[in-house]
């Protein structure tokens, strides 16, 4: 009972007293919450289990971060045993160190989101750049467009980074098998800039349809137009056609 009288006793002491000054020539609370928010970072690399490198030139990094702050590792170790030992001190720069890693947290996520919407980005831009296909990706027949040119589904591709290749077109083709009467073919044709055309087709099944095309040589390709299910109109046939694609490889030269 009297050591737990004690002991309220030094605690209203302590909790009363007058803050003390820092002593001359040691890290003031921002100072030491900066030096101290440092080695916490390097203390959380270190133990990570995915950088054993850090844990091997542990001293290396210590002595680091203490150049950086203008300091030995013995002053170190003298000032936060002074820290320490006045608690009024050493809970105000912890609070401090918690708000600056924090506030380090939250720019480091915002910089990684920052990356990441970049790299989403590209990825799209690339995705855009390798498939060529501008209209919808599936398609239900028969066509609530009644227009008989639409209902060849045409795509035209007259971009001037068309290059020498190889271009395919492909999709998935799922007849209802009652009224599957008349199949119709993928088509694609070619137009260069000497006014030079050239066709390739592939008739159109059940399942995944693909059409290859290479590029003529040594001809400038100006366009590409075709259709992707060029069949007669009047059929009235009723499937459904999913992804579709139309992707560019370039020609490798030696």
């Amino acid at each position: 009972m009297n050591k737990f009288v004690l002991i309220l006793i030094v605690v209203f002491v302590v909790g009363c007293s007058k803050d003390p000054s820092i002593p001359s020539g040691y890290p003031n609370k921002n100072e030491m919450a900066l030096l101290l928010a440092d080695i916490y970072q390097l203390e959380g690399l270190i133990n990570n289990p995915q950088t054993m490198e850090g844990r091997n030139n542990a001293s290396s990094y210590y002595k680091f971060v203490l150049d950086k702050h203008h300091i030995t590792q013995a002053k170190f170790d003298e000032v936060v045993k002074w820290y320490t030992s006045n608690p009024e001190f050493y809970l105000s720069v912890y609070d401090k160190v918690i708000s600056i890693l924090s506030e380090r947290e939250a720019v480091f996520l915002s910089e990684m989101a920052k990356r990441k919407e970049s790299s989403d980005q590209q990825t799209l831009l690339e995705e855009s750049k390798s498939d060529l296909w501008r209209g919808l990706r599936a398609y239900q027949f028969p066509l609530l467009d009644t227009s008989l040119l639409n209902a060849q589904i045409p795509f035209l591709v007259n971009d001037t980074l068309l290059g020498a290749g190889f271009y395919k077109l492909e999709a998935r083709f799922a007849f209802d098998s009652v009224s599957y009467k008349s199949p119709g073919v993928l088509f694609m044709l070619a137009t260069y800039v000497d006014n030079t055309k050239d066709s390739v087709q592939v008739d159109v099944r059940n399942g995944v349809v693909s059409l290859m095309y290479k590029t003529l040589v040594d001809k400038k390709l100006s366009a590409l137009k075709g259709n992707l299910f060029k069949h007669d109109v009047l059929s009235k046939d009723s499937l459904f056609i999913s992804d579709v694609k139309f992707s560019f490889l370039p020609e490798i030269v030696n």
